[in-house]
């Protein structure tokens, strides 16, 4: 009987450490919002029509400068300019800094023959070559099909 009173009492067992697993899953919960909210960041400038446009514009001029396309390719690519010109006009003027008619143009003008300017010089600069040149055909490409 004396060995029954000189034992100790059993203590319950601790509970098990907490694993890891619930704090990683909230960091990289954290670092994947953290990524897409910089993806969006960076993407949406380029959805603008005042960065698509000019685009367009030196599109069309390395096409009428150095490339070849068929009547079929310019119209889909005329159609697909028209709609972003007029989505331009829509934006320039629901900025309201120039909200009459001659000032949308004039700007719209402005971002037209920056790009154009800019495409003629490197076309008679460098040549057909030129990487400006062949990345404007490819957005041809791209746009034509759109």
């Amino acid at each position: 009987m004396l060995f029954i009173l000189s034992r100790e009492p059993e203590r319950p067992e601790a509970p098990p450490p907490k694993k890891p697993g619930y704090l990683m899953f909230f960091v990289f919960l954290a670092a994947y919002a953290g990524f897409e909210a910089f993806a969006a960041s960076r993407a949406r400038p380029r959805t603008k029509a005042d960065y698509i446009y000019p685009q367009l514009v030196a599109a069309r001029t390395a096409v009428t400068r150095c490339g070849d396309a068929s009547e079929a390719d310019r119209a889909s690519f005329d159609a697909v300019m028209d709609r972003e010109r007029s989505r331009l006009r829509r934006e320039l003027t629901a900025d309201g800094s120039k909200a009459d008619s001659a000032g949308v143009d004039e700007q719209m003008a402005a971002l037209a023959s920056a790009a154009e300017g800019g495409l003629v010089a490197t076309v008679e600069g460098e040549g057909c070559g030129a990487e400006a040149v062949t990345r404007s055909l490819r957005h041809f490409e791209i746009y034509k099909s759109k």
